[in-house]
């Protein structure tokens, strides 16, 4: 069988594009599916201090950031308490972020193909074309049509992962809220 790529990627989100970045530096030919890549999403934006040591590159996105130097724990909006944190923590936009990791996989030679993979089989199906790829990988999220073809009996619960609510005071730019309150399933978070 012939193959149009060694590689698809369905999900240019920063997981698929530095998966499509490492992939095309060590010479694969690499193809990503997003519709709507890069795109703004209100998680995945804040850098904890670990992954500027896997990954040091992203130290580039530091003046793009809001430093982020204690973290408030609240039970209600009255009672919490604030803890310093030894390393900072940097929060940026999910889209600027996303746009970043994109630029470095086009840069290392992936292509972006900006369609809906609409149906996996022998290739990967977009409306207008069809891609024939021997390895395949999933960075669609928690709705992925990857999981759903490859795992069709697993079953994930899709969730808010944040919601809208009033706040009496609002973060400090250097502070980011964690609200664990009552009647609320997980907890509530705020970042500057």
């Amino acid at each position: 069988m012939k193959w149009d790529a060694d590689v698809g990627i369905v999900g240019a989100g920063p997981g698929g594009a530095r998966a499509a970045e490492i992939l095309a530096a060590s010479g694969k030919e690499v193809v990503l599916f997003d519709p709507k890549a890069p795109w703004e999403k209100p998680c995945g934006g804040g850098l904890t201090p670990p992954i500027f040591k896997d990954v040091p590159e992203l130290t580039e996105l530091k003046p793009r950031a809001q430093r982020v130097d204690s973290a408030r724990f609240e039970v209600d909006p009255f009672h919490g308490f604030r803890v310093p944190l030894d390393n900072p923590v940097w929060i940026l936009s999910r889209r600027t972020l996303a746009a970043w990791q994109l630029d470095r996989a086009r840069t290392a030679g992936a292509r972006h193909v900006a369609a809906r993979v609409r149906r996996i089989g022998r290739a990967l199906d977009t409306e207008a074309d069809s891609t024939r790829v021997p390895l395949l990988v999933g960075a669609d999220g928690g709705a992925s049509l990857v999981r759903r073809v490859a795992a069709p009996k697993m079953r994930v619960e899709l969730a808010p992962t944040r919601v809208a609510y009033p706040a009496r005071s609002g973060p400090t730019p250097d502070t980011m809220v964690l609200k664990f309150y009552s009647g609320v399933a997980g907890y509530l978070w705020d970042f500057p």
